[in-house]
């Protein structure tokens, strides 16, 4: 016993398994996603909402056209010209 004369309880367990499934913090439940699916609704409205994926896509494929041509242009040999077109070969004049 400890000097006050109450019984001392042992601390609780620093991690506690879940029973059953096991959940994974990193990843969005369905209520979460309703919650911002909700959210977007009311800040910006019904008819937004296609709009903004539509730009949202647009831009992402953007992106990845840029990023594509990007690494194609890296990956070509040195003084090869990348993208540029062949040069005529030079005729005898």
């Amino acid at each position: 016993m400890n000097p006050g004369g109450s019984a001392t309880r042992p601390a609780p367990p620093a991690f506690v398994p879940s029973r059953g499934r096991s959940y994974n913090s990193s990843m969005l439940s369905f209520a979460d996603a309703a919650v911002i699916v909700g959210l977007g609704v009311l800040l910006f409205g019904s008819q937004k909402i296609p709009e903004l994926a539509r730009a949202i896509r647009r831009s992402g494929r953007e992106f990845k056209d840029g990023h594509a041509e990007a690494l194609g242009s890296s990956q070509a040999a040195p003084g090869d010209g990348g993208d540029l077109p062949p040069t005529p070969p030079a005729t005898g004049g």
